[in-house]
């Protein structure tokens, strides 16, 4: 479960690029990425309203054999409002553990353990250098793409800049839009590969074969 139905366009999109170069499977066969919900009805309440009532939902839904048929996880923004979501749910529930059933999006999410406790330490230090910059779906596209849009909508930006380390633009709801129909026209899968390997890392935590299936 993503906060909205754009992180699933993107998502969706790399894993097509990758689909078409690779003739392999991110998503739909073994993996589904769906929105809380849309508008108003999705974001870091609909994660925080849906989320704990899905995993509670699927931990009883069992096959034949007495195992749970599907494994469900969150994956928030990592800005504000997604880390005091992800607080308030493991608080909430304490069978809901940070970087095993709910996560924050990173830049780099190391592929080097799934327990949660190291892995919340591989991906501080992978993630140190971008300690005190947000991290939304926009910032794993290419910076080239990116500033190219800004230049042409200057009015769908806010901050045009973030620190030294990695620009965070800051867009209005019509230049986030506007941002993925311009991706969607223009983007390779080169220009898509961090969106990729967040696919591919949040397949590696599930137990799923990173590199997709056939």
């Amino acid at each position: 479960m993503v906060e909205g139905n754009l992180d699933v366009r993107y998502f969706e999109l790399a894993a097509k690029h990758y689909l078409s170069k690779k003739n392999v499977y991110l998503i739909g066969k073994d993996l589904s990425i769906f929105a809380a919900g849309t508008g108003d009805r999705g974001g870091t309440y609909g994660v925080c309203e849906q989320f704990p009532t899905l995993w509670n939902q699927a931990r009883v839904d069992l096959d034949p054999n007495g195992k749970i048929r599907f494994r469900v996880v969150a994956l928030l923004d990592n800005d504000p409002k997604g880390k005091t979501a992800v607080s308030l749910m493991c608080k909430a529930n304490r069978a809901l553990v940070e970087n095993s059933n709910v996560f924050l999006l990173n830049r780099n999410m190391p592929r080097m353990s799934r327990d949660p406790k190291p892995l919340t330490e591989h991906i501080l230090d992978a993630n140190r250098l971008f300690a005190r910059t947000s991290c939304t779906i926009e910032d794993l596209l290419d910076r080239t793409l990116c500033e190219l849009y800004a230049e042409q909508n200057p009015h769908h930006v806010q901050n045009p800049r973030g620190d030294l380390n990695a620009d965070h633009y800051v867009w209005t709801d019509d230049g986030k839009f506007g941002l993925a129909k311009f991706v969607a026209s223009h983007a390779e899968l080169e220009q898509l590969r961090k969106v990729v390997e967040v696919i591919k890392s949040m397949r590696f935590y599930l137990g799923l074969p990173a590199d997709g299936v056939p």
